[in-house]
């Protein structure tokens, strides 16, 4: 478990950031307050829908297979507002293909949100035994928490030195990052752990914490 929230921490500071952000991003590519509306609108919609569907697919798909998607998702959006900010013109109203990409990648933004928010929630459930699973939920929010002070502060300062598109890409960093540490979480065994522990194999079994990959 200690491995995913690593992992957590590290794209949670993209997430957290974008949620906070979201209005001043949204300001910074030249958008007035009814398409902000509409901006926003438009990602609580597709995240309602993406949250919807992993609920119902995620125990088929796998857990950490899910977040894993949902990650590149966010690759792409972030990069993609990343791009359309670096391609606006100075002056004057956005090209019909940059309108076109923005409401794309804002449809990406509001998939990727609710995608892995509702992943992530699963995978805490999985690695937890059930008399356990309101520490681990506690540690989990914690985490968050922490991500969203470190990333929120962070954000603020590159934004002011660098500019909104190196901020973002930094964001898809966050991303990726997060897509290499999943690569030492190993799913079976945080499951295997968390069952054992609820089933009471022992004195030696160990705590779903340690479990090995996990």
């Amino acid at each position: 478990m200690a491995r995913f929230f690593a992992a957590f921490f590290v794209y949670s500071l993209g997430t957290a950031t974008v949620i906070y952000f979201l209005g001043l991003i949204s300001d910074d590519l030249g958008n007035t307050l009814g398409r902000t509306i509409v901006f926003a609108l438009e990602i609580a919609l597709t995240a309602g829908i993406a949250s919807a569907l992993v609920a119902k697919y995620q125990d088929r798909v796998g857990h950490l297979r899910t977040v894993r998607f949902f990650l590149l998702v966010w690759v792409v959006a972030t990069a993609g507002l990343a791009g359309i900010k670096a391609l606006m013109p100075e002056a004057g109203e956005p090209g019909m293909g940059l309108t076109v990409a923005f409401w794309v990648v804002a449809g990406l933004v509001g998939v990727g949100l609710g995608g892995i928010g509702t992943s992530s929630r699963a995978v805490v459930g999985a690695f937890s035994p059930a008399a356990r699973a309101g520490e681990f939920f506690g540690v989990w929010g914690s985490v968050y928490k922490l991500s969203t002070i470190v990333g929120v502060l962070a954000f603020g300062q590159v934004r002011n030195a660098l500019g909104l598109p190196a901020s973002l890409l930094i964001l898809a960093g966050c991303f990726g990052a997060g897509l290499v540490l999943l690569r030492f979480v190993d799913e079976r065994a945080g499951i295997e752990a968390a069952e054992a522990a609820e089933a009471g194999a022992g004195p030696g079994a160990p705590p779903t914490g340690s479990a090995p990959g996990a």
